[in-house]
């Protein structure tokens, strides 16, 4: 018996398809992570990976996977999305090129087979992120002149060494403090500190030449929040607090140096500042529409100007479709026939909102914002319920703050979630951290919610 056992064929199949399968995930999930930037060929190979584990999940359903309460989310977007598409179908049809992409939101739950894949080799997690910062830093040095770039952020001019534009280059370098500010917490080797340290400075160096000022915003309020939160969760000696103040100390002077050498400070203040100016006596009795133009027409053509008047244009179908939404290609045609902006040529070119949050609503009403946000609610949740049983649970706990915190700030002034270089940063810092999940638990399942 014991004979057959070991040398039946079926079972030696099914452990070398188990084995070989996990091989093949883990090394998709780091060649996902080290060629997004560099290579993207080779990066939507990987992809194609991850989307086809995906569909295998729904088939197959390892450990009850399909209860699982991220995967429930997945398959309520795709669901959401179809009966949008087909709402707008039916009263909608003025809404042009309403095509059905139900990768628009699908694709920020591809971290869910990274987690997958790395809940086996919970050690290989930071190994997946030092490998997509290396990759990272690769195509800063040769994806662009990285010396002319160099030669430009010394004159205080903005760079965004080729990354798309500075915001989304900030962004990742952002990312790259808050990751390395963890790892230099938990740190038990002097070799691991100080390459924590490494791309602590070279986040900060990269956040000072981006000059990005939602990124700075995001950042300061995510390590203020996760160091006050830490005082009710962790012990706290006075080398703790301190290494915190001169991390806050310095996260503020470079956002002012920053900030500073670019005056963009002052653009911001005269935005906020039309708010705060009296209204004019003939329209203290004026109708909504007459004291919405007036705020529209009182924005300047400046970065934070014309995305107020974006999001004050886009103020009418906020109440329109309050459920479903416009569609995931409803937002240029929205922006292009807005009565308020038929002589804004400057904003009608933006193309989109510049604001993730807005998007959302507005493509997939409040049923996609609860859907998608749900996947933060329960990052939250099941890091918090399980934070005893894992090493440094505490500190995972309070990076899945300081990265929710974090995203949710920097995507209200850019659409982040909405395009590649965020879908990437999103599904693999949640992959990372989601893994942990995984790894704790024998059996998934949605009921779990109940079991505090």
């Amino acid at each position: 018996m014991i004979y057959k056992k070991i040398f039946n064929v079926n079972t030696l199949k099914q452990t070398a398809f188990n084995d070989w399968s996990h091989i093949v995930l883990l090394g998709s999930i780091l060649l996902y992570a080290f060629t997004r930037f560099i290579d993207p060929v080779a990066s939507q190979i990987a992809q194609g990976v991850l989307v086809f584990y995906m569909a295998y999940f729904f088939v197959k359903n390892p450990d009850q996977i399909r209860r699982d309460p991220m995967y429930l989310l997945f398959i309520g977007v795709i669901i959401s999305q179809i009966a949008t598409w087909g709402s707008v179908e039916m009263f909608h049809p003025e809404i042009q090129d309403n095509t059905l992409k139900i990768d628009k939101l699908g694709k920020l739950f591809l971290f869910i087979p990274i987690a997958w894949g790395l809940q086996r080799k919970p050690k290989w997690v930071p190994i997946v992120l030092l490998t997509a910062c290396v990759g990272f830093t690769a195509d800063l040095l040769f994806g662009c002149d990285f010396f002319a770039q160099v030669a430009l952020a010394i004159q205080g001019q903005r760079v965004d060494f080729g990354v798309r534009n500075a915001q989304h280059t900030s962004m990742v370098f952002g990312l790259m403090v808050i990751i390395s500010i963890f790892y230099m917490a938990v740190a038990d080797k002097k070799t691991k500190m100080g390459i924590a340290f490494l791309f602590f400075t070279m986040g900060l160096a990269g956040l000072t030449v981006t000059q990005t000022r939602q990124t700075f915003f995001g950042i300061i309020v995510a390590v203020g929040f996760v160091f006050i939160l830490s005082c009710f969760l962790t012990k706290l000696n006075l080398k703790k607090i301190m290494i915190s103040v001169v991390m806050m100390a310095v996260l503020f002077g470079t956002a002012s140096y920053s900030i500073t050498i670019n005056h963009r400070q002052n653009e911001a203040w005269d935005t906020i500042k039309t708010f705060t100016d009296p209204m004019p006596e003939n329209l203290q009795t004026a109708g909504k529409k007459e004291i919405l133009a007036y705020y529209i027409s009182k924005q300047k053509d400046s970065g934070s100007g014309l995305r107020v008047k974006l999001w004050l244009g886009m103020l009418p179908y906020v109440y329109q479709n309050p459920f479903l939404g416009w569609g995931s290609n409803s937002i240029e045609g929205l922006i292009k026939n807005n009565p308020y902006f038929i002589n804004e040529k400057s904003v009608t070119n933006m193309g989109h909102l510049h604001n993730f949050h807005i998007t959302l609503y507005i493509c997939c009403g409040i049923i996609g914002v609860l859907l998608i946000n749900g996947i933060y609610v329960w990052l939250l949740l099941s890091s918090f319920r399980d934070r005893k049983q894992i090493p440094h649970g505490d500190q995972w706990f309070l990076l899945s703050v300081g990265f929710v915190t974090y995203w949710q700030v920097i995507n209200c002034f850019e659409n982040f979630s909405g395009f590649w270089t965020g879908v990437f940063c999103h599904n693999l810092i949640l992959g990372c951290i989601y893994a942990h999940y995984f790894s704790n638990k024998k059996v998934l399942n949605v009921y779990s919610l109940m079991k505090w």
